[in-house]
């Protein structure tokens, strides 16, 4: 018997945090699992809104400021595994959903997909592009804020910073503890010259985090860590860096 779908049910969220003047986010609690989970809402060159991360069901307030902000319109999933509330906040909101290749099978039988992360309406602000060497084909978001002097990085597993103090005891014994790392990847995709590029650019990304950490790196210097977001695994961390800080 096909399972019911998770209706429209808000849970324990933070405010809405406005990272820049075309990004926001909104942090909250995972259902029933000891992790925070992030949502980012990237509003696009036309106006429209994309969201990333996992899917937060809002309280009303929350959600009349978001479209108020920009109409929304498209739900980017980072994988499989991060939709408990994809189906419920595509429907209410009337999104169109796209998420990765390797996993799209598993996606269509939870949420009616329009595509793969290829299929995302080009802009000239925001580029979705998978991350080579992950299992799922997982994605960074790249968003570009003040007329491209400033870039965000936005990834959802495949940079991780977890202080092992605010684990429990399984996710620690699953490795989610420590970083600022880089998640597991497949080991056969990683082989690929590709993979090895991507793989090593985000090793710079988390060589870049953990001196800035180190040094306590003020807001607005050349490479700002969004602390709160490198929370949890489930959590996807935000890098804003200047623009020449991408290389």
């Amino acid at each position: 018997m096909p399972k019911t779908p998770r209706p429209w049910i808000v849970t324990r969220h933070d405010p809405i945090e406005k990272l820049e003047d075309n990004l926001w986010a909104v942090q909250g609690d995972v259902p029933g699992i000891p992790f925070k989970r992030r949502m980012f809402i990237i509003k696009r060159s036309d106006g429209r809104l994309m969201f990333f991360g996992m899917a937060i069901p809002v309280e009303d307030q929350l959600l009349a400021e978001i479209t108020a902000w920009g109409r929304p319109s498209i739900l980017v999933v980072a994988h499989d595994q991060h939709m408990i509330d994809a189906r419920a906040f595509a429907e209410r909101l009337g999104l169109k959903v796209y998420g990765p290749k390797p996993c799209e099978a598993k996606m269509r039988a939870r949420v009616e997909l329009a595509g793969v992360l290829e299929d995302v309406p080009p802009d000239p602000n925001v580029q979705v592009m998978p991350v080579a060497g992950t299992k799922a084909g997982e994605p960074a978001v790249i968003v570009k804020s003040d007329g491209g002097r400033r870039v965000s990085l936005l990834v959802s597993d495949v940079l991780q910073n977890n202080p092992k103090d605010s684990l429990g005891l399984l996710p620690r014994l699953m490795g989610f503890g420590g970083g600022p790392k880089i998640g597991r990847s497949s080991p056969g995709a990683a082989r690929s010259a590709h993979s090895r590029r991507r793989n090593l650019q985000f090793r710079r990304f988390a060589r870049i985090s953990r001196q800035a950490h180190a040094d306590g790196l003020a807001p607005g210097g050349y490479y700002r860590p969004f602390q709160k977001a490198t929370s949890s695994a489930l959590s996807p961390p935000c890098l804003v860096l200047e623009r020449e800080g991408l290389g």
